[in-house]
This record gives C-alpha cells, structure tokens and sequence, in this order.
C-alpha cells in the first residue's frame, strides 16, 4: 500500500468514523437507549459517576470529532506530519466509542470496559502527539487540539466510572473498603492520572478543564442527590487542589512575562 494511499484511507476513515460516532449514538437512543443506560441507571451507578448533566460533554466531543475529520480534506493536509502521526490512533478510539455503545444498547455491559480502555489508550496515543506541537495556528487548536483534548480529558475518568458501573452491575462490592470507600480510591487514581497527563502535556488547559468539569458532576451528583459526604468532600479537594495546579503553570508564565 502506498503512503499516499494510506492517507487517503485515514483520513476517510477519521471521517467516516467520526461520523458514525453520531450515527450510533443517534440509532442506539432511537431504539431505547437512554443516557441512564449509557451511563449506568442513576441509582444504581456507583459514587464516582458524575451528575446525567455533565455527560452533555458527549455533544461537544461529537462535534469536534467531525470538525477534525473535515480538517484533514484540504490538499495540502494530506501528507501533514501530524496528521499522520495521530490519524490512525483517532479512528481507532472512534470505532472503539462506536462498539462501546453497541455493546450498551445490546447489554453486553461486560465488553464495555475493554472497548473504553481502547478507546483511552488510541485517544492518548493521540493526545501525547500533540504535547510537542509548537506555535499551532488558530484553525489547528479549534479542530484538533482542542476536540482530542477534550475527549483525552473524559476519558481519563470515564475508564474508572465505566468499570466501577459494570463491577456493580454484576454485583461485585469492594469487601474491605466499602462502596464510599472504594469509590474514593478510584476518584484519587483518576485524579493522578489526569495530574500526570496535564504535566506531560504542558498544561493543556483544554485537557484540564474537562477533568475539571468531570469532578464538579461527581462532586454535585454526591453532594446533592446521593448525600455521599465522604466522596462529594474528596471530589471537591481534588477539585481545587487539580485546578491549583492547572493554573499553576499559566499563572506563573504570565508573572514571567509581566516582569520583562
């Protein structure tokens, strides 16, 4: 296969798939899937899943997802470097996304934590290629940066909700540590993967402020609907301990700036 060739396919494919994500979506939920479905039944999910509003990030994902696929459909992208580079990886966590939410609405529950955790290593594989991208124009944030940041930020704690939801699902509970307990161990090892991750990404604040919004759901939803003080008080310390540290770096470069 020629090179030419294969950017021909990645780039139909990140489109195709792109697209599909939504196609999915929109036949899954026609046929009776809900959100609570998608998500795990409110009442049943464990601690760490956030509140059914924050899950409207899906929106935003979706729609940068297919802005990123149009991108690529410029003459002069189609051997570009970067696109090369991340290409493969993004249809990849497209078709995983695409599985997982057919796995959903068949009830295979039990397969949804394989296809998430391939959709979390591709989009990462992704998002790494973007951490050494230097002086990237307007359009270059807009489509790509920002869209597989975003969906590298949700995933980041989706991996650990979506597995806590199907353990529950099959009735297994944490013996020793309890459901609160439990729930807090998993929210602090997800907190600890997105601090390393915004480290090695310099700080993408795209990538930062959906971990961000992701604690606040679990903050709320523990807070006010399920009255679980032990994880709403950790998820609003990891909330502002994480978003100390997300502006940490901004801040102190602007200092920098304002003193030359």
């Amino acid at each position: 296969m020629t090179l030419q060739l294969l950017d021909q396919t990645r780039r139909w494919l990140n489109l195709l798939l792109a697209v599909a994500q939504i196609a999915v979506t929109v036949f899954c939920f026609s046929f009776g899937t809900s959100f609570d479905d998608a998500a795990g039944s409110p009442s049943a999910d464990p601690p760490i899943v956030p509140a059914g509003y924050a899950f409207i990030i899906w929106s935003v994902i979706y729609a940068g997802c297919l802005a990123y696929g149009i991108y690529q459909f410029s003459g002069s992208r189609l051997d570009d470097p970067l696109l090369r580079r991340i290409g493969f990886f993004t249809a990849s966590g497209f078709l995983g996304c695409c599985i997982w939410l057919l796995c959903v609405r068949f009830g295979q529950l039990q397969w949804t934590v394989p296809c998430i955790l391939w959709m979390a290593i591709s989009l990462f594989g992704a998002f790494a290629a973007l951490w050494r991208v230097e002086s990237p124009s307007w359009l270059l944030r807009l489509c790509v940066i920002s869209p597989l940041s975003i969906y590298s930020g949700w995933l980041s704690v989706a991996i650990f909700a979506n597995t806590a939801s199907v353990a529950k699902s099959f009735g297994w509970r944490p013996a020793v540590l309890g459901e609160s307990a439990g729930s807090v161990a998993l929210l602090v090892a997800a907190a600890a993967l997105a601090t390393f991750l915004l480290w090695q990404s310099h700080w993408n604040l795209w990538y930062g402020g959906t971990i961000l919004w992701a604690l606040v759901g679990i903050g709320v939803r523990n807070q006010f609907d399920l009255r679980n003080a032990q994880v709403a008080t950790t998820a609003w310390l990891l909330l502002a301990s994480f978003g100390l540290f997300a502006l940490s770096n901004p801040l102190l470069t602007t200092l920098r700036t304002l003193r030359r």
